[in-house]
């Protein structure tokens, strides 16, 4: 669906299909809202259904080195050093407790110790790295906002009609009136079938864009 029909889907289950009680920015507001949360049911399955992968060029520091993260960035899942084989996998700590980092002395020679990494604003900061080395991060992204008519939204077409529904809900909260019955039955019903796409496609592998018969 476009931005377009999830408008008109959205005001027909808030019973007001002329949007004489919601104007469109309203129904556009509540329909990202709405995408939102099917993104958070996706990913309380899968955090990485929707992600992306950023790479950091890390050069030797005597304290630390603070990089942009990407600008659609909702999430840290993963941070490796991929300049080592197999990747070294980081190791979170927060920006106030950066320091010291692990002593050297206990690591044999020849290995790199893993990077310690933390997270500050819009950028990530890799703590005091002994080495030039490839950072790469995962991270669960930001879904891009519905604004234009045409518009279509990064959740799997056969779901958008849940967006939707998300939306209305949302709107009945905000008039204070009781989401109807029915469309809490299909909501729900909807619901249960995105959660067991998600996990079809997490049993079957990563190899598999979608669900196979």
């Amino acid at each position: 669906m476009t931005l377009d029909d999830l408008i008109t889907l959205t005001l027909e289950y808030l019973d007001d299909p002329n949007g004489r009680r919601h104007q469109p920015p309203m129904v556009i507001s509540l329909i990202n809202a709405g995408m939102d949360d099917v993104k958070r049911i996706v990913e309380d399955v899968d955090e990485t259904f929707f992600s992306n992968q950023a790479t950091v060029s890390v050069s030797s520091s005597s304290d630390v080195q603070e990089e942009d993260l990407e600008p659609d960035v909702s999430k840290i899942i993963h941070v490796e050093n991929t300049s080592q084989s197999p990747p070294l996998p980081g190791v979170q700590v927060n920006y106030q407790t950066r320091h010291p980092t692990f002593d050297s002395r206990f690591i044999p020679a020849g290995f790199a110790p893993p990077p310690e990494w933390y997270i500050r604003g819009n950028k990530i900061g890799i703590v005091n790295p002994s080495s030039s080395f490839t950072l790469r991060y995962t991270y669960s992204k930001v879904l891009a906002r519905l604004d234009d008519r045409d518009d279509v939204p990064e959740v799997p077409a056969d779901y958008h009609d849940l967006i939707a529904l998300q939306a209305a809900k949302r709107g009945f909260a905000i008039e204070q009136r009781e989401f109807p019955k029915d469309l809490e039955q299909i909501r729900q019903e909807q619901q249960k079938q995105l959660l067991t796409f998600v996990e079809s496609r997490t049993r079957q592998g990563p190899g598999f864009v979608q669900v196979m018969d």
